[in-house]
């Protein structure tokens, strides 16, 4: 028997209310149920039995009831009370999950985000640098191409010169020997001239201009190839390639060029393939 906690209306079976008549006779019904003669197998009869008269004294007295009454109510404003905060904890408990769940479920959706961003980026750049390296080969092959052609007109006594302009970003500490040996991996030098930011060589070996034209240079970019001819009558006769990066034009705004062109050339290809399928 839990005496802290025991309500004595309700170990009576009576309302809070109740009289004396009905205390008295709640009183003799328990007293039949809890008194040890009638439990002997039960070891705590003789307590209860103990408790029933105690509690029977404290009802019949009015002083005593009236302060146990107060107890018992404040007793059960407190189990309301912590009821209503536990109800409250559970609740701030409850909000406290959901709110880290609904961030957890943020930054999963913010980082699948992410990584679907992510590969599309880089899906884009395979595109796009493939078709750029498609038509950095195209320029290549047409630079080859008027080298060839070039080189069927050079008669018996000229000497073909190669030229390459180029233009770096940023100083390059020793210019004449940081340059030197950039570009002389790809043939021999036969002379350089640097005005500036540019810088012009020459070599006498075509296959020289068609390795720089194929290399990656860092913070060096080529702006125009140029070819000239020496006769045996010491005339010059220069052709200049139309391909490749303008002057004054950055890599990046060559890149782009290349591929507004080519989306361009796509419109167009996209737009007489209509107008033959309504022909």
């Amino acid at each position: 028997m839990d005496v802290e906690s025991l309500d004595y209306y309700e170990f009576l079976k009576i309302e809070r209310g109740a009289t004396i008549d009905q205390i008295n006779k709640a009183y003799r019904r328990r007293t039949l149920e809890y008194h040890p003669d009638k439990n002997p197998d039960d070891p705590s009869a003789k307590q209860k039995f103990e408790k029933l008269q105690e509690i029977v004294e404290i009802l019949r007295d009015p002083v005593q009831r009236s302060d146990y009454d107060r107890k018992l109510k404040a007793r059960d404003e407190k189990r309301v009370k912590d009821k209503e905060l536990d109800a409250t904890r559970r609740k701030y408990k409850e909000n406290l999950e959901r709110r880290e769940k609904d961030s957890k479920e943020e930054e999963n959706r913010r980082l699948a985000q992410d990584v679907k961003r992510q590969k599309e980026i880089e899906i884009v750049r395979k595109i796009n640098s493939q078709l750029l390296e498609d038509e950095n080969e195209k320029l290549r092959k047409k630079i080859e191409r008027d080298l060839s052609d070039v080189s069927n007109r050079i008669s018996l006594g000229d000497h073909p010169i190669y030229s390459i302009t180029v233009e770096w970003d940023g100083p390059v500490r020793n210019n004449t020997l940081s340059l030197t040996n950039i570009f002389s991996r790809f043939g021999k030098i036969s002379n350089l001239l640097i005005q500036g930011q540019t810088a012009t060589f020459e070599f006498s070996d075509r296959n020289s201009v068609l390795a720089a034209l194929s290399a990656k240079i860092e913070n060096v970019a080529i702006r125009r190839v140029q070819i000239s001819i020496r006769t045996s009558s010491s005339e010059k006769v220069s052709a200049k390639s139309p391909y490749g990066i303008k002057s004054g034009q950055t890599f990046d705004d060559f890149e782009k060029d290349v591929l507004e062109k080519m989306k361009t050339a796509k419109r167009y290809q996209n737009m007489a393939r209509s107008d033959s399928q309504i022909k």
